[in-house]
């Protein structure tokens, strides 16, 4: 199922600082940080490794999952300290996400 993030003002938020150092000085941060400070990149964004999304599901669902349906998601963002290399989970967020397409429907690539 393909998701695509919708901005809330309510969203849980939780930060969290390198668990084996506890810094807070993280790789794509930095570079970030050096095109915010070009003006290539909006003041708001942040540095991420990777992001893992996931929406909540019924396994029965007593509606189809529609295409624009609004459903609950979990953010998980993913980064590596810049001090001792440990790859960690620096943000969680609630958030909410919109179908783009059907589960199960074929994309029509290989």
């Amino acid at each position: 199922m393909e998701t695509e993030k919708v901005d809330m003002a309510d969203e849980i938020v939780k930060d969290f600082p390198c668990p084996k150092c506890g810094s807070k000085d993280r790789f794509m941060s930095r570079i970030a940080q050096k095109e915010k400070d070009k003006g290539v990149l909006p003041e708001g964004l942040i540095g991420v490794l990777e992001v893992r999304s996931i929406t909540v599901a019924n396994p029965k669902p007593v509606i189809p999952y529609i295409p624009g349906m609004v459903k609950p998601c979990g953010n998980a963002y993913f980064d590596i300290c810049f001090e001792c290399g440990t790859y960690y989970c620096f943000r969680v967020e609630e958030s909410m996400a919109i179908l783009s397409r059907q589960q199960g429907m074929p994309t029509g690539h290989p």
